[in-house]
């Protein structure tokens, strides 16, 4: 087995809905994991003292990955670190794991959805 670090290389951007998937909405920003997306984000008297005056929110990470051709029939096992609550995984807009509690380490196999080459 090979075990590779992808912590850097990723993107992250409030979730996306419709109008940003066609490139209207908010842009990606590059980061290295771990990362707190909700940290890069404006405090607000509308926040409450126990969220830190943040509001709150949902961001996308994403990760594009290339898949060697000699690798094409080997097992692909993704395995997550302290991934904040209701992490929702995909792979080539397949669900491979979804996670609802906080800051608890998960792995998900995702074999099928990784096709040889770009991987997002």
């Amino acid at each position: 087995m090979r075990r590779t670090l992808l912590n850097d290389g990723w993107t992250v951007r409030r979730k996306a809905n419709g109008f940003d998937e066609l490139g209207v909405g908010t842009e990606e920003t590059a980061v290295t994991l771990p990362h707190d997306a909700l940290l890069g984000s404006p405090r607000s008297p509308a926040g409450s003292p126990a969220t830190g005056y943040y509001t709150g929110g949902a961001w996308e990470y994403r990760r594009v990955l290339e898949r060697p051709r000699a690798e094409s029939e080997t097992a692909v096992l993704l395995e997550f670190e302290g991934v904040y609550r209701d992490a929702l995984v995909l792979v080539n807009d397949n669900v491979v794991a979804q996670r609802p509690n906080g800051y608890a380490g998960f792995r998900c196999r995702s074999t099928t959805c990784c096709a040889r080459g770009r991987t997002i």
